[in-house]
């Protein structure tokens, strides 16, 4: 028996769960059922030629909407959307490496927010990548 695999024993049942004791049950004797359990699903699922290609028509849209709402912001400063293919995956990313005087992160600090050093008001972030992929 291959390796993820396993036998086991259940009472036989008649369609749709019904009690085997019913006059078109399947009887009362039991049933061996194998199962065999592929525990890389995912893996193999992913790498489907179907899916790599919907997965780049969807990280396309959302590198779409992501331009568009950079764009209309009126500080975009040095900062873009860059779109990345590694097979199966695809990234759609906020990059801005503008060196700044603080330690923050340019674009983690247009996405979420943070705090203005000369007057030390708060600015809300843009949720660009956030609002693009339908999260928000």
């Amino acid at each position: 028996m291959a390796r993820g695999s396993f036998l086991y024993r259940r009472p036989a049942r008649g369609l749709l769960g019904i009690s085997s004791n019913c006059s078109k049950g399947l009887g009362n004797e039991e049933v061996l059922v194998a199962v065999r359990i592929n525990r890389d699903v995912e893996d193999t699922v992913s790498h489907l030629p179907g899916v790599v290609q919907s997965v780049r028509s969807e990280a396309k849209d959302i590198e779409t909407i992501a331009r568009v709402l950079l764009s209309s912001h009126r500080r975009t400063g040095a900062a873009h959307i860059e779109l990345t293919h590694r097979k199966p995956d695809s990234f759609v990313s906020l990059v801005d490496n503008t060196d700044q005087n603080t330690k923050a992160i340019p674009a983690v600090a247009i996405e979420y927010g943070h705090t203005d050093t000369r007057s030390g008001t708060y600015v809300p972030g843009l949720y660009i990548i956030t609002r693009a992929s339908g999260f928000a």
